[in-house]
């Protein structure tokens, strides 16, 4: 897909699920950062402020310029996605408020009343982050869901059933892609024929379930091969390829690099 030459300017650095977070963190935070914790309590002290003693669903937005220290305590875990961004196009942000980091607000948090509907958002978010023939669509989504936490419009809305089930499950397959799926068995879980089922999954994620496992594995098969240095047919089989070729053909098919050209190209994203 040709980039529009609108939405240049921005990087995306990491696109993290953590459904069962402990880590605590107690830096200025290297990007900028869309922070949701779905579930779970959470301590969260920004610039050294009296520390809050939160509960998910509840958002915040970190930044480069301050002091975060937020994170689990001891014998509990929490529900935590995040989205990292930096580049040019983040001053926009901060001129046109669009982006308002947690130190400049108060509360220092955005409520979020809607969380399945918000949980949705931000897991579309994640995958296009993580597909760079997706870019201008993932810039597209990564603004609207800050307009989204700026206007408020969090606190509305309801999900389906199914939406929120079909939801659901496509987190699950985030997390372990690599898994073998059976569609069927999803589909006797909601009373539903797997006809039916394919369809209202593809409606939902604008593609057939078997594609949206395949592009997952994709993309949790390009973070390892930023992250460690297996090689990559040990990364192809961790990923749920059992061929080396059919892996690197695919990869090049949908990310646009062979993988070790992909490795040699993001490693300075380390």
């Amino acid at each position: 897909m040709k980039k529009i030459s609108y939405f240049e300017g921005l990087t995306f650095a990491a696109a993290v699920i953590r459904t069962h977070a402990t880590q605590c963190c107690n830096n200025y935070p290297i990007y900028y950062g869309i922070q949701y914790i779905h579930s779970g309590p959470l301590y969260l002290s920004v610039n050294g402020s009296p520390v809050l003693h939160l509960r998910g669903p509840i958002a915040f937005l970190t930044s480069p310029d301050s002091l975060f220290a937020y994170g689990s305590m001891k014998n509990t875990s929490r529900e935590h996605y995040h989205v990292l961004a930096s580049g040019p196009r983040i001053r926009s942000y901060l001129d046109s408020g669009l982006f308002v980091p947690a130190a400049q607000r108060t509360p220092s948090y955005y409520p979020i009343s809607a969380p399945n509907q918000f949980l949705s958002h931000m897991l579309e978010l994640i995958q296009l982050s993580r597909d760079p023939s997706m870019y201008d669509f993932a810039v597209a989504k990564y603004e609207y869901m800050l307009l989204l936490l700026g206007s408020g419009q969090n606190q509305h809305g309801g999900d389906s059933y199914f939406s929120s089930s079909l939801e659901q499950l496509a987190k699950r397959i985030m997390i372990e892609p690599e898994r073998e799926w059976d569609f069927a068995a999803e589909a006797n879980k909601l009373n539903i024929s797997l006809k039916y089922f394919m369809r209202l999954f593809a409606e939902k994620h604008n593609e057939p379930p078997h594609r949206f496992v395949l592009k997952q594995r994709l993309y949790k098969a390009a973070a390892l091969l930023i992250q460690s240095k297996e090689s990559v047919k040990s990364i192809a089989w961790k990923c749920g390829f059992r061929s080396e070729f059919y892996f690197s053909r695919l990869f090049k098919k949908y990310l646009l690099f062979t993988p070790e050209n992909y490795r040699l190209t993001h490693r300075h994203l380390l």
